[in-house]
């Protein structure tokens, strides 16, 4: 995967570096690529909500994982979900891991009541796959039949792949739709600061996931 990032990340480096695009023009393009949400429709037991990084001190959640813990807190607080299933296990040496700093964002945000006997972690999870597989085994365990998937907007069309492979033959109905998390230097991960660099991290990981069997 280092190659296929190295390559990807060069040449579009290359354009955001030799000509500065407009931001608007990066958001333009980035809505027009991303995956549409799936429709939603009636009730589900849960939504599972896909950690995407922490800040670079490690303490609270990305702009991105923020993104997503705030979908998740909407579909709950609507009643359209039973539960929240907050995944990822990726931390800097000595941080929290995301899904523990999803949680902190969202108990500040959200009265206790709420979130009283509704939220589940998975901590032990860092890639795409392993947080498939994961949050699989936490819903077959429970036996939720309906689920909604949130990811950051670029990222989910990638979760989409990784969950149609590694959920099937599961009887769980998967939805899947984006939060819209912003690209700053409060993420500890640099691709993850960029949309050229993440969109260079999206390609290479999803040829890679395919080779590989993951997606």
């Amino acid at each position: 995967r280092s190659f296929l990032y190295d390559s990807f990340s060069l040449g579009f480096s290359a354009i955001e570096n030799g000509r500065r695009f407009p931001v608007k023009l990066n958001e333009w393009l980035e809505r027009f690529i991303v995956m549409k949400d799936d429709p939603l429709t009636g009730g589900y037991d849960a939504v599972i909500g896909i950690g995407i990084d922490t800040t670079p001190d490690g303490r609270n959640a990305s702009p991105h994982s923020e993104a997503v813990a705030w979908k998740c807190r909407e579909l709950l607080v609507s009643g359209r979900v039973k539960h929240i299933l907050l995944v990822g296990g990726y931390h800097i040496p000595g941080g929290r891991c995301e899904a523990e700093t999803m949680w902190s964002f969202l108990a500040g945000q959200t009265p206790q009541n709420l979130l009283a006997d509704h939220v589940w972690f998975e901590i032990m999870s860092n890639r795409t796959w392993e947080n498939a597989d994961a949050s699989r085994r936490i819903a077959a365990g429970t036996r939720w039949r309906r689920v909604i998937v949130v990811a950051q907007q670029l990222h989910a069309w990638r979760v989409r792949a990784t969950f149609a492979k590694r959920w099937a033959g599961s009887n769980i109905e998967v939805a899947v739709v984006k939060a819209w998390g912003a690209y700053t230097q409060n993420c500890s991960q640099r691709r993850l600061r960029s949309f050229w660099r993440f969109l260079a991290w999206n390609i290479a990981s999803y040829l890679l996931g395919k080779f590989k069997g993951w997606n």
